[in-house]
């Protein structure tokens, strides 16, 4: 494959042993299911689309994914418990923009991050055959995109193509420096940086499993990415469910 001069860049994170781009892809985890099907890909890779056409988040969920966005998959050996993953990710991402750009991002447990309380990126990770894949989206389009959309529950942060890449850059700068401790002693290390970052934290949410919704405030989280939430004098920690982002409210 011959590189170009921002996969080169990449590549000089030594972190990277692949770089594949795409200018449309259905979706950079389904292309990361193929290439480890067909046993076509070095670990770790990156699998980049300038847009998707069946984007995916978590339960399945479409994930809009028109051209101008922040689409990829990073593609690694499991060598860690995947416990917390998502919200260590998120942690990487967020300090990646404000060491781009300054902009402060928050996280909404497990695995959104927000931007003035709307969501700008959604994060979904994935176990195969003792394989990770860790796909991102970041809504870089341009404005109009949402609008002509009317969509009003996200966000954008428009960047040029070049913009992207330095995003792109320093999102896997990050991650490449921080995962080792991740490998080694798991999420734990980042639980107060995360709680930095958080976006819920001491604020009352709703709630929702399969098995129901409630209605309580976020706590803490465990050591390990679990929510702690109290609702009335009962204390619960969850390792799945979904908090709605249109029920957050004021700190109590």
């Amino acid at each position: 494959m011959v590189m170009k001069k921002e996969e080169k860049k990449l590549s000089s994170l030594n972190f990277l042993q692949r770089i594949y781009r795409f200018d449309e892809l259905d979706s950079t985890n389904m292309e990361a299911k193929r290439l480890l099907k067909e046993k076509e890909i070095i670990l770790p890779s990156i699998i980049i689309a300038k847009s998707q056409g069946k984007g995916y988040g978590r339960f399945k969920r479409d994930w809009f994914s028109p051209k101008e966005g922040l689409y990829f998959s990073l593609v690694l050996r499991r060598e860690f418990s995947p416990e917390g993953l998502p919200l260590f990710v998120g942690i990487c991402i967020a300090k990646a923009f404000r060491n781009f750009s300054g902009v402060e991002i928050k996280l909404k447990w497990p695995n959104d991050l927000v931007y003035k309380k709307k969501k700008i990126a959604g994060i979904l990770t994935e176990i195969v055959n003792e394989k990770v894949i860790i796909g991102c989206g970041v809504n870089t389009f341009d404005d109009s995109v949402l609008k002509e959309m009317g969509v009003s529950n996200a966000i954008n942060y428009p960047l040029p193509d070049e913009g992207r890449e330095k995003l792109l850059y320093e999102i896997v700068r990050v991650f490449s420096e921080e995962i080792p401790v991740f490998h080694q002693r798991g999420f734990s290390p980042f639980k107060d940086e995360w709680k930095e970052f958080s976006y819920c934290l001491g604020k009352t949410i709703e709630f929702s499993t399969p098995d129901g919704s409630l209605e309580g405030k976020v706590k803490d989280i465990t050591s390990n990415g679990g929510i702690i939430i109290q609702a009335g004098e009962e204390i619960s920690v969850f390792y799945s469910g979904e908090v709605s982002i249109k029920r957050i409210y004021g700190k109590n």
